[in-house]
């Protein structure tokens, strides 16, 4: 569909077709002999196959008869897409309450150049996704105190953390925490 990955993105189109091409064979893929010349890489593949949203898309696709996996990884590109512009309209409309600049965020969000350049490098995009998630959650908790705040924000961490490389969401963390700190730090 007009594509040109460059960067990690062919990287992770072979980590989804191989994952795609392994459910149909009814296996559950726990290594990547394809990619990167067969280097081992165990918590990089452990945790991209367990990514929840790659393997609903993926099951998903299968259970309708979807064969196409450039078909399948579109699919799953879109939903990080409608992730990402959903997370951030929640996340400016918490933060201001005024659904006005929550659409305008959503659409800043829309025709960034995380989304608008998915078709080069879609790794920013997976990377991305789940963070206006997590601030919205945590915005929300520390507002009204609701525990479904927390279990957001835990579904938003683990999508974060199994989406990509482990490594990746560790300095967001530290950062937030730090930030957290900073800020916080006469009330803690």
């Amino acid at each position: 569909p007009g594509w040109i990955p460059v960067g990690d993105a062919p990287n992770l189109l072979s980590y989804f077709a191989y994952q795609f091409s392994s459910f149909i064979r009814g296996e559950y893929p726990l290594w990547n002999p394809t990619s990167m010349a067969g280097e081992p890489i165990y918590l990089f593949q452990a945790l991209f196959v367990g990514n929840p949203i790659v393997n609903l898309v993926i099951i998903i696709s299968i259970l309708l008869g979807v064969k196409n996996i450039v078909l399948c990884h579109a699919i799953y590109i879109f939903i990080l897409i409608l992730l990402y512009v959903i997370g951030v309209y929640l996340l400016v409309i918490s933060w201001t309450n005024h659904p006005e600049s929550a659409c305008f965020g959503a659409l800043l969000a829309l025709f960034s150049s995380t989304v608008f350049f998915n078709t080069y490098q879609s790794a920013f995009l997976v990377l991305l996704h789940a963070i206006p998630w997590i601030l919205y959650s945590l915005t929300l908790y520390f507002k009204k105190g609701d525990f479904k705040y927390l279990l957001l924000l835990g579904l938003a961490v683990c999508d974060a953390l199994y989406s990509y490389e482990f490594v990746m969401a560790f300095p967001y963390l530290f950062f937030l925490i730090l930030m957290a700190i900073v800020f916080y730090k006469n009330s803690i």
